[in-house]
């Protein structure tokens, strides 16, 4: 096994019609050296727990795809840290299970953070919003460093759900999302990051963000 690898983690609810797409889109990563991680947030007994088996069932011959379900719906942070103890990657990068990454994203971010030393504990990329296949605005941003004020003022949309790739040491620093948050973890989280560490950028748009789902 690469010891660059990437361990992708997708946690899932309640969108089993979406979720294929997204595994997809980390299935063609130029980067080979991938493990995906799903993480079924889905109650057992719930139509959405069946439909993503259903979806699942069609990646049982791919070795590297892994498929974890909770006995009860716990949320999105304990669906991430589920993911993270999981994991075997030396890099860990989150995806929305509605979203999508574009060919080239973790190859970009792995060359890019190799190239730093460990300070630098994570890196996060440009993205699209898109609805219903229709553009509707591109997410251009060069900030990097320390982005606490951005992030408050809320001038830098980082989307920490699909855009971000870390060291896995630093994730472990940091202790993953914390349960209690049932909403705005990643915000929650890159706040402690912050504090520690700094996040570089490749400035390209390699994530496309969904929102027919959402909205």
């Amino acid at each position: 096994m690469d010891e660059n690898l990437v361990s992708v983690i997708i946690p899932t609810y309640a969108r089993p019609g979406f979720l294929g797409r997204a595994i997809n889109s980390v299935l063609k990563q130029t980067y080979r050296e991938i493990e995906v991680i799903v993480v079924d947030d889905n109650d057992p007994e719930s139509s959405h727990r069946e439909g993503t088996e259903l979806v699942m069932n069609e990646y049982t011959n791919c070795d590297n795809v892994k498929y974890i379900k909770h006995d009860k719906n716990r949320n999105g942070s304990a669906a991430r840290n589920t993911g993270i103890k999981n994991a075997l990657g030396k890099f860990i990068a989150f995806l929305d299970d509605d979203d999508e990454f574009l060919p080239e994203k973790i190859e970009k971010q792995v060359d890019r953070l190799i190239a730093l030393d460990n300070t630098w504990g994570a890196c996060y990329c440009n993205y699209s919003i898109v609805r219903n296949d229709k553009l509707i605005s591109v997410k251009n941003q060069t900030e990097e460093g320390d982005l606490t004020r951005s992030l408050l003022l809320m001038d830098n949309a980082i989307a920490a759900g699909s855009t971000l790739l870390l060291r896995k040491e630093t994730v472990e620093y940091l202790k993953g999302f914390d349960e209690d948050f049932i909403r705005h973890q990643d915000w929650e989280f890159m706040l402690r990051f912050f504090k520690q560490f700094k996040l570089a950028i490749v400035g390209q748009n390699l994530v496309r963000v969904n929102f027919d789902s959402r909205i």
